[in-house]
């Protein structure tokens, strides 16, 4: 019994880590959509969704896409410069898109494996779902601003193929951590709940968070001298 009131402690701990790791992804979406200076988020931003994928039920999966798309709503509408509006239809759009996009990607997952290029692929049939939303050049081709994806591939052969490929780093990447990881946790050296790899990169992502959080923390002016 006591075996079992600690695993379901687990559960519940790694699972709150697994939300708050879906807002920050939301969060670093629409912090790249806003900001140039931010196009390097657009890289990590779909981590958390993917993991989730990777890890979650079809249902769940479906649950963690929703709340992603739900909050991505919240935190494009907010700023000075927000991606669109705010509205009932908008945030329906994204949920709905997003929700479904984890319910695929997990079904996908669970029949043949984690696979970049598959889950990169799904990424675009997202970025026309969202068309109504009229953002210029879509989601994740909109994260990276003016950069070297947007000025040469963009023109040439579309956004929707920079939208691909900014998503296929994002599966890469968590592919390689997940890899990573395993080597660090075959060293004993990651333990969470049965999940060391998953665990670690959530704990990794939560803190790149809070450390951009602080460094985008507005500061008083010098004094003067």
């Amino acid at each position: 019994m006591a075996h079992k009131v600690t695993d379901d402690r687990h559960s519940t701990a790694w699972g709150g880590l697994l939300a708050l790791s879906l807002v920050g992804g939301a969060m670093f979406m629409s912090l790249a959509l806003s900001s140039a200076s931010n196009q390097w988020l657009g890289l990590i931003t779909l981590v958390p969704l993917l993991l989730s994928m990777r890890l979650l039920s079809p249902s769940r999966a479906l649950l963690a896409g929703g709340l992603f798309g739900f909050c991505l709503a919240i935190f494009c509408s907010l700023g000075a410069h927000p991606s669109f509006a705010l509205s009932v239809n908008s945030a329906a759009l994204t949920t709905l898109a997003v929700g479904v996009y984890g319910l695929l990607g997990a079904r996908v997952t669970r029949r043949i494996g984690f696979s970049p290029l598959i889950l990169a692929l799904g990424w675009v049939a997202v970025e026309l779902a969202l068309k109504p939303l009229a953002i210029k050049h879509g989601l994740l081709a909109s994260t990276q601003g003016s950069g070297l994806f947007v000025r040469v591939i963009g023109p040439a052969a579309g956004y929707l193929v920079v939208a691909f490929l900014v998503a296929y780093i994002n599966a890469s990447l968590l592919e390689i951590l997940t890899g990573a990881c395993a080597i660090e946790s075959g060293r004993g050296r990651l333990v969470f709940s049965g999940r060391p790899r998953e665990s670690a990169i959530l704990f990794s992502f939560l803190y790149i968070s809070a450390e951009f959080a602080n460094l985008a923390r507005p500061r008083a002016p010098p004094l003067a001298i």
